[in-house]
């Protein structure tokens, strides 16, 4: 699994956390750190190297500031879309079996 992010600007370090459905924090990565975009490889393992039960998981990204100024962080998914839908006449994109809004998308990849 690729988690991505973009930064608003260089950060002294970044943080990626992985909590399980409790709230437990059960694997934190280092990432990269420069403005932009960029992703971290998740290899789906825990912080002692077990892999970690299906389930749901949440992602959050933690930049520490160079200086005073606070740093934007956008996190989002790539996903590939399947199709698309139409609720109450606005479409909607299908992708992994989620209905997407249309302004949700941040980029298209080809």
């Amino acid at each position: 699994t690729t988690i991505n992010y973009s930064l608003s600007a260089r950060a002294r370090s970044v943080s990626v956390k992985v909590y399980d459905e409790s709230g437990a924090l059960v694997r934190e990565m280092p990432g990269p750190n420069e403005t932009g975009m960029s992703s971290v490889a998740f290899d789906g393992l825990d912080s002692g190297d077990d892999p970690l039960p299906p389930g749901t998981y949440r992602i959050e990204v933690e930049a520490t500031p160079e200086g005073s100024e606070a740093i934007d962080v956008q996190t989002f998914s790539t996903l590939r879309v399947d199709g698309v839908t139409y609720e109450s006449g606005l479409p909607k994109l299908m992708a992994n079996e989620r209905r997407i809004d249309p302004s949700d998308v941040f980029r298209v990849l080809e």
